[in-house]
């Protein structure tokens, strides 16, 4: 099953541009599924893989046209192009229209730290202060957060599962208007009937036995409202497709704002960044000087070389070109490229910048991730769980965790089970394994 696993996440490319080419139902068919399979296996945390796969085939043959993924592709195209972390919400809010249509649209972040919500964009612009709905948010966060009062918040907050759930999967019309905060104070003001909303953690992940989110947590969320309840099973495939898609963009925003926030604090020219720069074609038109250090000291590049770009490099830049021009295909989320050396790590993001006709290398160095409990937690596990797997890998007993941690062996085995289930393994080596693979400590 893990071969299979496999081959779907790395040749389905070759049969999405073989069935473009077709007019044979049956491929495209089997296309559409595997296409979903794949998304499925790359969300975060809350997908179960291969166990859900029936369910994922059944839904896609009956709900996602040929049309719908051509609506796809091309979003995925203009999502991926250079923003901040300042444009990149309502670059999301103008374009997510175009496959998912809703009356009122918003990005939006809760912070529990500062115990607000804040909206970073929406496609009513000031219409959540106008009217006063952030001031109802912001109450829901700091004092009631009661099942009643949001059915989809206290769902995740139970579940962990940020995937698309709609209002109407939890209210019938008569509850969602005993809803006096939610619907009464902010829905009804807009002649809005129904909610559908993803969640995705933008920092550590929150503890599924807890009523509560970690003081410190944020949550990413995408807002789609509509004036009737009329949200599709279409609808909510559409918007599981684009989930970690809206996180991958997340993260290059976030890259990208590293970037400028380091060119303000230096006060210097652009080569101090560690930068590349190229052409439509892919050609090299600028490198940095700090761009230069870095490919020197992870692939032994020169100035005196032909080419300025070694050749792994090289055709991992083809590839992503490649994703980006095609519009009979859609692939994973972008990858970054990363390489190791002297216990560093060397992330390269690539972005196309549409505006300038041209591509940008971001290239940063940290160290690599090291395997503790608080990375651990950032793999969805609960602080107890992830203090019972550091110990596990550490060749311990039930036994000798039970008393480092202070519990039963029961309590530990309880643990374990648990932790299973999260990683899809059934064993205490499957689990270490796994945790290793999604640190990226290790490559299978």
């Amino acid at each position: 099953m893990g071969d299979f696993k496999g081959w779907l996440l790395n040749d389905t490319l070759i049969l999405n541009y073989f069935v473009f080419k077709t007019t044979n139902s049956l491929f495209l068919i089997i296309w559409e599924w595997l296409a979903l399979i794949r998304i499925s296996f790359a969300s975060s945390g809350d997908e179960q893989g291969l166990t859900n796969v029936a369910p994922i085939i059944s839904q896609t043959m009956t709900i996602l046209t040929n049309s719908d993924l051509h609506g796809i592709f091309k979003f995925l195209q203009r999502l991926h192009t250079l923003c901040d972390q300042a444009s990149l919400p309502s670059h999301v809010i103008s374009i997510l229209p175009e496959v998912l249509p809703g009356e009122f649209l918003s990005y939006l972040i809760i912070d529990l730290e500062s115990q607000e919500v804040k909206f970073l964009a929406s496609s009513i612009p000031n219409v959540e202060e106008d009217l006063g709905i952030k001031k109802v948010a912001d109450d829901y966060v700091k004092k009631n957060r009661s099942p009643e009062e949001h059915p989809i918040i206290h769902h995740y907050l139970k579940t962990g599962n940020g995937r698309a759930f709609m209002l109407s999967d939890f209210s019938s019309r008569q509850q969602v208007d005993s809803l006096e905060g939610l619907y009464q104070m902010s829905m009804r003001l807009l002649g809005l009937e129904d909610l559908m909303m993803i969640f995705l953690p933008v920092d550590s992940t929150p503890t599924p036995e807890s009523k509560q989110l970690k003081s410190n947590q944020k949550l990413l969320t995408v807002n789609v409202l509509r004036s009737q309840r009329n949200f599709s099973e279409r609808d909510r495939s559409v918007l599981n497709i684009l989930r970690p898609h809206f996180f991958q963009a997340y993260q290059n925003a976030q890259a990208v704002t590293r970037m400028q926030q380091k060119q303000a604090q230096l006060n210097q020219t652009i080569e101090q960044l560690s930068l590349v720069i190229l052409n439509y074609d892919g050609k090299v038109q600028h490198i940095t000087q700090h761009a230069w250090t870095l490919l020197s000291q992870y692939f032994q590049v020169s100035h005196h070389c032909n080419s300025p770009l070694p050749e792994v490099l090289q055709r991992w830049i083809k590839h992503q070109i490649a994703l980006f021009t095609q519009i009979d295909s859609f692939s994973l989320p972008n990858q970054s490229f990363q390489m190791e050396s002297e216990g560093k790590r060397l992330t390269i993001r690539f972005i196309f910048d549409r505006k300038q006709g041209q591509y940008l290398l971001l290239l940063e160095e940290d160290p690599p991730r090291t395997f503790s409990i608080d990375s651990l937690e950032l793999l969805g596990l609960t602080r107890r769980e992830a203090e019972v797997l550091f110990w596990v890998a550490k060749d311990k007993s039930n036994g000798e965790i039970a008393t480092t941690l202070g519990c039963s062996d029961k309590t530990i085995k309880k643990h374990l089970e648990h932790i299973y289930a999260k990683f899809s393994v059934q064993t205490r080596t499957g689990a270490v394994l796994s945790a290793l693979v999604q640190l990226g400590m290790v490559d299978l």
